[in-house]
């Protein structure tokens, strides 16, 4: 099978949900280790998706969840207050956890499209 056919499966195949959860986990350790995770996990979620849109849809939905649970561990040292008053850095943080793995799974999405005639 060729690579095309092995994209085509894990993006449309039975499995293709458990590849998102996989890109998930990958995308959550990375993001833990350094920001630029974020990017990691948007390109894991944009070669998983089975569209652009869904690409969207799920590179944003794991940039709020890096938002919250960044807040609940400013809560958990008692500096979410500070840092949400500080407003430059929380419209950065917000833009930038939101934005990153959204444009980057859409883009890596939008650039690996699959057309394959392998069964």
């Amino acid at each position: 099978m060729s690579f095309a056919g092995h994209l085509h499966a894990i993006r449309y195949g039975s499995r293709s949900e458990l590849a998102v959860a996989a890109a998930v986990v990958v995308g959550i350790g990375a993001t833990a280790g350094h920001w630029l995770g974020l990017v990691v996990a948007g390109g894991l979620l944009g070669v998983v998706a089975s569209s652009t849109e869904r690409a969207l849809v799920l590179g944003c939905y794991f940039g709020f969840f890096v938002l919250v649970a960044y807040g609940v561990v400013l809560s958990w040292y008692g500096v979410l207050g500070a840092v949400a008053g500080a407003f430059p850095l929380s419209v950065g943080l917000v833009a930038v956890s939101v934005l990153v793995p959204t444009a980057t799974a859409a883009i890596v999405r939008y650039g690996t499209p699959v057309t394959t005639t392998d069964g």
